[in-house]
């Protein structure tokens, strides 16, 4: 082979090695570009039906206000006050809603809302429902409606005995904020209301004291800092 031939196939090689690196670079990176926007697509939420967990979550895309949180937890109650309501609406129903919950107002409470939010309002503005069908409707609600009332009379009485205990108990007026704030936080406005009402209506059984003026007393300073606890009657 002469000089010539050498030098022209030497040529082409480093030509064809060199077009066949370019186009083997831009297939790298076609494929890296593509790894890349299907790991995009799968880590972006479907708009779908989804899983039970992106579904129970969904309501918590936004927190929700202090008043669809009493709202969520007075309907709880009411939801399990019966056994009829709780079949309906409540623990023993397709809605599987508990009595009570760390996080009240969720997609659980959204669900069965949604279906007894007539009965529900029925109930508190004192009146019956027809809602459901036939016998299973929870007879107008008249039964619920006393049952849930002795519920609530009875949630307040219990709520001020605790309350008479813990202000009437040993321990700093820290100690005694601290365990007040911790039994009431978590309790249902109608519930607060009624412990209101049976310590005041009783005033003598709890030291003679008012409500406020007790809590004022025992607690001190602290006082202030859980009052939005104890809401307006």
């Amino acid at each position: 082979m002469n000089r010539n031939a050498k030098i022209a196939l030497v040529v082409g090689g480093v030509v064809v090695l060199g077009v066949g690196g370019f186009f083997l670079v831009k297939m790298l990176k076609r494929k890296k570009q593509e790894r890349m926007s299907m790991g995009y697509s799968s880590s972006t939420p479907s708009s779908g039906g989804g899983s039970s967990s992106s579904s129970s979550s969904s309501s918590s895309s936004s927190s929700p206000t202090s008043d669809q949180i009493e709202l969520a937890k007075d309907y709880r109650l009411w939801a399990n006050s019966t056994d009829a309501l709780s079949k309906k609406y409540g623990k023993k129903s397709q809605y599987d809603l508990d009595k009570t919950s760390s996080n009240p107002y969720n997609s659980y409470f959204e669900r069965s809302y949604k279906a007894g939010k007539s009965d529900y309002e029925a109930y508190l503005s004192g009146g019956s429902s027809s809602g459901g069908s036939g016998s299973s409707t929870i007879g107008g609600l008249g039964s619920a409606i006393a049952t849930n009332l002795t519920y609530q009379q009875t949630a307040g009485k219990k709520l001020a005995e605790d309350l008479y205990d813990i202000l009437s108990g040993g321990g700093t007026q820290y100690a005694k904020y601290l365990k007040v704030k911790t039994k009431y936080q978590n309790k249902a406005v109608s519930t607060r209301k009624q412990a209101e009402r049976e310590w005041n209506a009783n005033k003598s059984k709890y030291g003679g004291s008012s409500y406020r003026t007790a809590l004022s007393n025992k607690l001190g300073n602290y006082y202030r800092n859980i009052s939005h606890l104890f809401p307006t009657l």
